[in-house]
């Protein structure tokens, strides 16, 4: 049996979240458990009296684990929507979000659960993966949510064992006798309240996976530190500038092992100090063993997001391969950290400034470091990896028949620029502004871990990246899901593409899940999941692809920039506008450097107005040079006129970085 679990709960679903079991031999869905409590049913009564319409959430989006011995599946569940109970209208334990459930694999049926929190009022997840470890006699389940806290539970009953909170967070306090968990005083808001909390809404844990190896006895755990000031209505996430906080910020961006049994910190290793660029450990870690000066190592891998590997002894925290500290570009304003970790002859999987340089036009300046501070003043410098570094979230794999280790990464240049106000944090223009700037690259990579050294990399169109990551087989493949549905298959030892199938019509981005493999009596498959399908291979697999794979698969608008609006006005600037519930309240500023919108689309004959809704004289020309709006004052404007059908790209003479485009069609 194929077990899945569903996101993207929201409100207003004629159905709860649920977890399925699918027939691996034929995908015939075998059975589904809902995840919410539904009325009537055993914990009804703990959504008090809102119909099932209105009982949203508790989505399991995170892969369980299974239990040969006692043929129980786990999961773990997410939070309650909408996020805070006075949103939801009940102060009820909205069972069965944020718990931990056992199922039966054959029927579906929930043996027993343990719910962490008790109606969640702060988006606290306990949903990420729950590892199995059997010591001293016990057959023990371990999680640890946002919070922090790691929870150990007896897997065969789900009596509650152990609670061991890390001490960062200023929520709740648990019961070490029974595992209950009670707010503290103040800590639950009401819709509207401000309140500063730790964690912030994005968890000291997240979605990045812990791992465990029995030989240290220690759970391995990607931490990042960060609180928040925010009022629920619906909540945005909200840091302030760099300015606000000095030193390192540990354990923020770091690698910690703890003692799986007292929570002690065994060691720990800072991969970004003062973090301002959101550049942490986005991806789960990955356990190997590998032979290094003949002898065997037991190590364990962290990818940062600039596609550097850190290689570490697991039981010591011993680096496997040197670290130094090396100078990176400064803003004392946002009390940047003077240096920051390398590993020492190593190669990133993703470009580097060399594949860049050439491809940055005039007048933009090229920054050939991942830690340059976005800067207020400078609005023509792009660097690499802005405005967020994108080696994320994707598990990795490692192969013991080769020894390397694979990951993927997309490699981009963007704005470094933020706002003089620290508090505003609209980094659209950043991140959506791109014309002008050259494409993304994704690249699939084998890295040697014996020398931190890549062995080959597969250079892909950034339309095809996406959330599922390689999977590496004892059969010499490397399996990988890409955003335009398609499943490759590449040789492990060298990178060649081997096979492919188009799971899905072509043309349509979707975002695959990590790939999978099995075995039942003998025959082994691959499977995927491909949007809201599930898609299983094997050798002798006759269904057919369901399409022809495209050569240029859409991209996210992140990386492409914005649609072409249907106006005939174009602002020289644009107005980026903070909520009054965000942290700083209610605030905005005029992006001078950002034509509103960047794009637009109108018929032959069309005069344009330009708006100078700045504070300084603007003139507008064609980067071609064939036109002109001449000076216009603030506040004023002027047209100009397009007859023949086309593609017309501008810019602002006196700040040429600033870049719009015009469609004409017929």
């Amino acid at each position: 049996t194929i077990v899945a679990g569903l996101r993207g709960c929201e409100r207003f679903r004629e159905d709860t979240c649920y977890i399925v079991g699918v027939d691996g031999r034929t995908g015939r869905t075998l059975w589904r458990t809902s995840t919410i409590a539904r009325p009537g049913e055993r914990g009804g009564d703990t959504w008090g009296d809102l119909p099932l319409l209105f009982r949203a959430g508790s989505d399991a989006w995170i892969p369980g684990s299974y239990d040969p011995v006692n043929r129980l599946v786990y999961y773990g569940t997410a939070q309650a929507k909408p996020w805070t109970r006075d949103a939801r209208g009940t102060d009820g334990d909205a069972l069965y979000s944020n718990s931990t459930l056992a199922l039966d694999p054959a029927t579906g049926e929930m043996r027993w659960y343990f719910q962490h929190i008790p109606g969640d009022s702060h988006d606290m997840d306990e949903t990420f993966e729950r590892i199995l470890i059997d010591y001293d006699g016990r057959q023990s389940v371990f999680s640890m949510g946002k919070l922090g806290i790691l929870w150990e539970l007896d897997r065969a009953t789900g009596a509650f064992t152990k609670a061991v909170d890390l001490g960062y967070q200023n929520l709740a306090d648990v019961d070490p006798e029974t595992g209950a968990l009670t707010y503290r005083e103040g800590m639950v808001s009401g819709v509207g309240e401000m309140l500063f909390f730790c964690p912030s809404t994005g968890g000291f844990k997240a979605l990045r996976a812990m791992a465990y190896h029995p030989d240290t006895g220690a759970l391995y755990v990607p931490l990042n530190l960060q609180c928040e000031t925010a009022a629920f209505g619906p909540v945005e996430m909200r840091a302030g500038g760099g300015e606000i906080r000095a030193g390192d910020n540990l354990f923020a961006a770091s690698m910690l092992a703890l003692d799986m049994e007292t929570g002690e910190r065994r060691w720990h290793f800072q991969v970004v100090r003062h973090d301002i660029w959101d550049a942490d450990i986005a991806t789960p870690m990955l356990l190997y063993d590998v032979e290094m000066d003949g002898r065997m190592r037991k190590g364990v891998a962290a990818i940062r997001a600039d596609g550097y590997l850190f290689l570490f002894d697991r039981e010591t925290g011993e680096p496997l391969t040197p670290i130094e500290q090396r100078p990176v570009p400064q803003d004392p304003g946002q009390l940047t950290a003077d240096t920051q970790p390398f590993p020492v002859g190593a190669e990133r999987i993703i470009p580097d400034c060399s594949f860049w340089r050439d491809r940055v036009p005039p007048p933009f300046e090229l920054s050939c470091s991942f830690f340059t501070p976005p800067t207020v003043d400078q609005q023509h410098v792009v660097a690499l990896g802005s405005p967020i570094p994108m080696v994320r979230v994707t598990p990795m794999s490692f192969s013991p028949q080769t020894g390397l280790i694979y990951a993927q990464g997309r490699s981009h240049v963007g704005f470094a620029k933020r706002f003089d106000d620290p508090w505003i944090s609209d980094n659209r223009p950043a991140g959506y502004l791109r014309l002008g700037l050259p494409e993304s690259t994704g690249v699939l990579a084998a890295v040697d871990p014996r020398t931190n050294t890549v062995t080959w990399t597969q250079e892909l169109v950034g339309g095809r990246l996406a959330t599922s990551g390689p999977m590496s087989t004892a059969g010499g493949l490397v399996f990988w899901g890409s955003a335009d549905g398609q499943l490759d298959a590449y040789d492990a030892a060298t990178g060649e593409r081997l096979w492919a199938f188009q799971a899905a019509p072509a043309g349509l981005r979707m975002r695959p899940g990590p790939a999978s493999t099995y075995a039942i009596d003998g025959r082994q498959y691959v499977a995927l999941p491909m949007g809201s399908e599930l898609w299983a291979f094997a050798l002798d697999g006759e269904l057919a692809p369901r399409d022809e794979p495209v050569a240029d698969p859409p991209d996210l608008v992140r990386w492409t920039g914005p649609a072409p609006t249907e106006t005939d006005e174009i602002q020289t600037g644009t107005l980026r506008e903070n909520p009054s519930w965000s942290l700083g309240g209610s605030r905005s500023a005029l992006d001078e450097h950002a034509f509103n919108p960047q794009r637009i689309r109108v018929s032959a004959g069309t005069r344009v107005r330009f708006v100078n809704n700045g504070s300084t004289q603007r003139t507008i020309v064609a980067q071609d040079g064939s036109w002109t709006t001449g000076v216009i004052e603030p506040g004023l404007f002027e047209y100009v006129a397009f007859d023949a059908p086309g593609t017309y790209r501008f810019h602002s003479a006196d700040h040429p970085w600033a870049l719009g485009e015009i469609t004409v069609v017929p």
